[in-house]
């Protein structure tokens, strides 16, 4: 094996390891601070009840 050869071995090992890392954390969470992207789930789940009432 050559140098080239490891180097990309141990780069693609990283990229699994991480990726399969990353994968597992979103079962594994407890949910006691769960968020989205942009906002707290409390603050998601506050404008969509206005806008539900807004609706009616």
């Amino acid at each position: 094996m050559g140098v080239q050869e490891i180097t990309v071995f141990l780069l693609v090992a990283a990229a699994v390891f991480y990726s399969s890392r990353k994968f597992l954390e979103q079962f594994s969470q407890d949910g006691s601070n769960p968020k989205c992207a942009k906002c707290e789930l409390k603050e998601a789940i506050s404008l969509q009840k206005q806008h539900n009432t807004e609706r009616t």
